[in-house]
């Protein structure tokens, strides 16, 4: 399968006058075409800050991502202008995105006028298409995005993300601002648009149960490291991963009872210099795991820790 996206040891830092934010450390992720892939993990483990540097909001401190074979920190502005067509983001807050001055049919063209892709009329008739491939009412274009729900304003950010015809889809907790119901709706109109428009998917979430049914492929990571990846079905039914076994366990799930420690366990340690960031949360924990660092291991299903059964 032709691989679309690519990160090789993506590691990024955060300074300011009272620390150093390790946010990604040696992340290597690849994505191919027409997958469906979830990254998870807690707030803060790196997730929203390698989608940003995928799609290029932000520079990697060390190594580098590519989409479709282009360098996405690339300074050259016309590759900069081919990757945006290659790939583009829908953002977790669905009104802080969307400028509230301009109105929706503003909103959906500005990536069109921007890349020059027809005149006024060509580009008119877009938006209206894009409105309604993601089931909004023509008349949308008048209003402003105040004036619209929740899910209405993320399925306009969708329609902007997709105005491009892009090949890849970078979505950062597109639900998580939304109600319950909403947020099957919107759910379902990616799922549809990935089968339809033959996109390939890179979904964060800090939720494994949003993502269950509708990734392929599941990333997991804490503390800016991925712990462990494989197929959606065996993450869930087999996970390896002390850590992705937590995620699972804290997730709600009706008629079963949540699973909670009888002493609180300490938070993760955040360095990278020494040892698993997990082994203050571990129940697998030995001594060499204070000293030196797991590293992601196997073909399909990849586990980065020590005392993990294999999967080979």
């Amino acid at each position: 399968m032709l691989e679309l996206v690519k990160a090789r040891s993506l590691s990024k830092t955060f300074e300011n006058r009272h620390q150093t934010v390790h946010a990604l450390n040696d992340v290597d992720l690849t994505v191919c075409e027409g997958e469906c892939v979830a990254i998870v993990g807690e707030s803060g483990c790196g997730k929203s800050t390698l989608a940003r540097i995928l799609v290029g909001l932000e520079q990697p401190t060390h190594g580098e991502a590519s989409i479709g074979g282009l360098p996405v920190a690339s300074p050259r502005p016309d590759v900069r202008r081919r990757i945006a067509r290659l790939c583009q983001m829908v953002f977790q807050d669905p009104y802080a995105s969307l400028n509230p001055r301009m109105r929706i049919g503003s909103i959906i063209d500005e990536p069109l006028r921007i890349h020059h892709a027809g005149d006024a009329d060509r580009r008119k008739r877009r938006v209206f298409q894009l409105l309604e491939t993601v089931h909004l009412p023509p008349d949308c274009v008048d209003q402003y995005p105040h004036q619209l729900s929740g899910g209405q304003r993320q399925r306009v950010g969708i329609a902007r993300a997709l105005a491009l015809s892009p090949k890849v889809l970078i979505a950062d907790e597109p639900v998580s601002a939304l109600d319950v119901s909403i947020q099957a709706q919107i759910l379902n109109l990616l799922n549809d648009l990935k089968r339809s428009l033959s996109l390939t998917l890179i979904l964060v979430s800090h939720d494994l149960q949003v993502v269950r049914w509708i990734s392929n492929r599941v990333v997991v990571m804490y503390h800016g490291r991925i712990v462990e990846s494989g197929a959606t079905k065996t993450i869930f039914e087999n996970p390896v991963h002390p850590y992705t076994r937590v995620l699972l366990n804290a997730a709600p799930r009706i008629g079963v009872p949540p699973q909670i420690a009888d002493n609180p366990i300490p938070h993760g340690d955040s360095s990278f210099d020494s040892g698993c960031a997990f082994r203050a949360r571990c129940p697998l924990v030995q001594s060499h795991c204070k000293s030196a660092v797991p590293i992601l291991d196997g073909r399909v299903h990849r586990v980065a820790c020590f005392e993990a059964p294999s999967t080979h």
